[in-house]
């Protein structure tokens, strides 16, 4: 595989059709001209399927693409002469401000490959690895949406947690977040909860309990919510963060969120039409789902689905259709519309409004002691009032609590329900090889779908700036080192391509991950730079007491710790003679 640096460019025509061919066609192209002045490196044959081509316009980069289709000739194309030459490609992803790539070279087309460690690859690589990043975190939020709870599973130093916050942020943005502003991380820490679980942790930290408070200079005892019931309720009424007449609304599952209002209806309720005055439901047809409403001059108004969809096409930011008379689907009604519209977008907003609930070392925690009853609640096909409970303390709760209040609870004698909205999200993460997880049940992991990260994933982080941390990541040739010698002690450990090559007892699960060999830039010279002294220090303060521990009682210890010291090329073999 190669890696090319493409130049296209202006002509009589001018950038915009280009762009549209690269945008539209996906069609990539060189001229006769650049082929005669030698820049040209036999583009109808060199160019190989699964190349990457970094596309630039002059000094600026463009897009990132890859070839998926073979050379061929396109006579009509005459209008762009040269792009009667053409490779069809995939965008794999457009430009941004914020990207820190470097490509200098102008050259109308350039090849590197692997042995070519050029500022120039580094950045092609860095972009590939950050599209790769995005796509697997795009996956585990798909994962999480269809299952509502998730465990991160995988070896040690797989960056787990790390990756679990940027699925909330993928959830919370719709993007990662190189870097939060102010608001954001406020927005951040408003709909995402980070807790560690731990051998004392408890129902009374995690649902409620009880708990001492100062009283008149007594100490008395009083019901408090734990973290996850607190969390819960604040996410029963969300705050919406930005007016709804700004939300673009990109609805894919519309049928559903619309069926969903409907069952939250009932007849008499009101909507606000934009001049203040009140319509009013008068009928609700659950099977051919239609609204049938009052007006403010009291003459019915029968709203359909379809119709609500046809406005959700035509005003996509929820801006107003109030004076819009003209449109057929809603002429002389447009208030109504405006009204049931409006009301759409905030409901269909609030309750896609997520808040993520991040478990770090979930089975490091008795699980039955810090759920009990909430095994239930916590079940996919039970979240929202389909699965609520009353809680180990609900008979000391002499008024409704904010569950009680949503599911009309007006009994005294049946207060102190919870429930787990269906906006509220649940990522564990965990290691593979700790013993704990053995005391995990059947009853909790069914609840959860697991996906494995494993250490050849986790590899991309150190082609990360941020994870090596500012001014820390290691220059190409040291940073190859790097990843040699984590693919090397791997192979050792449990080679994926050969299951009888590795230390007997060890899986994949107890290969290392990246986040062991980030914590090489604790170990630089005095003048900042790597060297092979940080190699050792790796090993003797992590490394080897991991691989220690993960082969306590076995047999011949000694010998294997030196085949896996041999492989990562620690300097002081002689220590194992």
């Amino acid at each position: 595989m190669n890696y090319w640096n493409m130049q296209l460019h202006p002509n009589d025509l001018g950038w915009t059709k280009e762009k549209e061919l690269l945008e539209k066609h996906h069609l990539i192209g060189l001229g006769d001209w650049e082929e005669a002045a030698g820049q040209q490196p036999n583009f109808e044959n060199t160019m190989a399927i699964g190349d990457y081509v970094l596309i630039k316009h002059g000094g600026d980069i463009i897009a990132l693409t890859r070839i998926i289709g073979n050379y061929f000739y396109d006579e009509n194309t005459d209008d762009l002469r040269w792009f009667q030459r053409c490779r069809q490609v995939e965008v794999l992803d457009w430009y941004k401000k914020d990207y820190d790539f470097k490509v200098s070279s102008r050259k109308a087309l350039e090849r590197y490959n692997e042995n070519n460690n050029t500022e120039q690859l580094q950045s092609i690589k860095k972009w590939i690895n950050m599209i790769n990043i995005k796509t697997f975190i795009k996956e585990n939020k798909d994962l999480l949406i269809a299952n509502h709870n998730l465990i991160l599973t995988g070896a040690p130093g797989t960056g787990k947690t790390y990756l679990a916050k940027q699925i909330a942020q993928q959830m919370i943005f719709g993007e990662i977040k190189e870097k939060m502003n102010p608001n954001e991380e406020k927005q951040f820490n408003e709909q995402c909860c980070f807790v560690q679980f731990h051998p004392s942790y408890d129902y009374t930290d995690f649902v409620e309990g009880l708990r001492p408070k100062e009283d008149n200079g007594n100490v008395v005892f009083k019901l408090q919510n734990g973290i996850f019931k607190a969390f819960c309720k604040k996410s029963l009424i969300p705050k919406l963060t930005k007016p709804v007449k700004d939300i673009t609304i990109r609805i894919t599952n519309y049928d559903l969120i619309y069926q969903q209002m409907l069952n939250s209806l009932k007849v008499g309720d009101e909507f606000k039409e934009k001049s203040g005055n009140l319509i009013r439901i008068s009928k609700i047809d659950i099977e051919n789902q239609t609204l049938t409403l009052f007006n403010s001059n009291n003459k019915e108004v029968v709203f359909t689905k379809e119709k609500l969809q046809k406005h959700i096409e035509l005003y996509p930011t929820g801006k107003s259709l109030h004076n819009d008379h003209n449109n057929e689907n809603i002429t002389g009604n447009a208030s109504v519309f405006w009204a049931v519209a409006n009301y759409f977008y905030e409901y269909y907003y609030i309750h896609t409004l997520p808040f993520i609930f991040i478990i770090d070392e979930i089975n490091r925690g008795e699980i039955s002691k810090i759920f009990g009853e909430l095994f239930y609640s916590i079940d996919p096909g039970y979240r929202g009032k389909d699965g609520k409970v009353r809680t180990q303390y609900a008979n000391m709760q002499t008024t409704p609590n904010d569950f009680d209040k949503s599911l009309g609870i007006t009994d005294s004698n049946d207060y102190g329900h919870f429930f787990v909205p269906e906006n509220v999200y649940i990522i564990g993460t965990m290691n593979d090889i700790d013993r704990s997880v053995e005391s995990m049940d059947f009853a909790f992991r069914r609840r959860f779908a697991f996906k494995e990260i494993t250490a050849k994933y986790s590899k991309q982080m150190l082609d990360s700036d941020d994870a090596w941390g500012k001014d820390k990541m290691p220059k190409p040739d040291f940073l190859q080192k790097v990843k040699d010698k984590m693919n090397a002690i791997n192979k050792v450990i449990f080679d994926d391509d050969d299951e009888n090559v590795g230390i007997e007892g060890l899986s994949s699960a107890y290969h290392i991950g990246a986040s062991y060999f980030l914590k090489l830039a604790n170990y630089r010279n005095e003048n900042g730079e790597y060297d092979e002294t940080s190699f050792s220090d790796l090993w003797e303060n992590h490394l080897e007491g991991l691989l220690l521990e993960y082969m306590r009682g076995m047999a011949d210890v000694q010998k294997k710790i030196k085949k896996l010291a041999n492989a990562y090329g620690y300097s002081k073999m002689n220590k194992y003679e």
